[in-house]
């Protein structure tokens, strides 16, 4: 018995791609990850010393390139702060005051969420 590549098995369900008609395969924006840049460090993530003058900026800027590049959970597991510590809102403040200057809207949109995040 031959069947057609196009004739349905009996008892199978129909299944419509796409909100057109016809078998368009366009994917739900879900789907589609535009909102990151490609991984850089993947795990090396090596804190300045407690006592250093500059150690929540340093930081903060570890933990936005991090979020940068969707490695935060990878951050957080390597140096065991985590996301939306309020230790490092000031820090992050500035970052995102210099991000909004020098035009780095990807710097500057981890940033917010970063603040938006922040515990108390």
């Amino acid at each position: 018995m031959e069947t057609s590549a196009a004739a349905p098995l009996r008892g199978a369900p129909r299944v419509a791609w796409g909100a057109g008609s016809g078998n368009d395969a366009r994917m739900s924006r879900a789907f589609v990850n535009e909102d990151h840049e490609p991984p850089r460090r993947t795990g090396q993530y090596e804190l300045p010393p407690a006592d250093a003058a500059d150690f929540a900026d340093r930081v903060a800027r570890m933990m936005l390139e991090a979020a940068r590049v969707s490695e935060i959970s990878d951050f957080e597991l390597a140096t065991g702060i985590r996301w939306g510590d309020a230790r490092f809102a000031d820090a992050v403040r500035a970052i995102s005051e210099e991000a909004e200057r020098s035009g780095d809207d990807r710097l500057e949109l981890v940033a917010a969420r970063y603040l938006r995040a922040v515990t108390k």
